[in-house]
């Protein structure tokens, strides 16, 4: 979550610099282009998965250790699921489909009724 953070603020923690802006916007843009299969394939950068939601990034881990960085809604969502077996059957509808998706409708909601 921390390294997340760092991520989202552009390279610094609590006002201190920690790595430079570039390295963030070189690390978490696509590099390479991986197969799609399904919604954690959308491409990769320097140890971050990019993310089907615009602008997002994700560090996977072991066993379902997954950080989200959603820069356009100002979000760090990270999570641990210690399964093992069906990694995509586990986290997909956990993690997509009952956190993301809804978190990511209420903030664009909350941003279209706050104008």
């Amino acid at each position: 979550l921390k390294l997340g953070q760092v991520y989202l603020n552009d390279g610094t923690w609590h006002g201190t610099r920690i790595v430079s802006e570039s390295w963030v916007k070189q690390a978490s843009g696509k590099h390479i282009d991986t197969p799609y299969s399904n919604i954690w394939t959308c491409g990769y950068g320097y140890q971050f998965w990019m993310s089907p939601y615009e602008g997002a990034y994700r560090a996977d881990g072991a066993y379902g250790q997954i950080t989200t960085v959603l820069p356009k809604q100002g979000l760090v969502v990270a999570i641990q699921c210690p399964e093992s077996g069906d990694f995509d059957n586990i986290v997909r509808p956990a993690l997509h489909e009952h956190l993301l998706l809804p978190l990511l409708h209420e903030r664009t909601t909350f941003a279209h009724t706050a104008v």
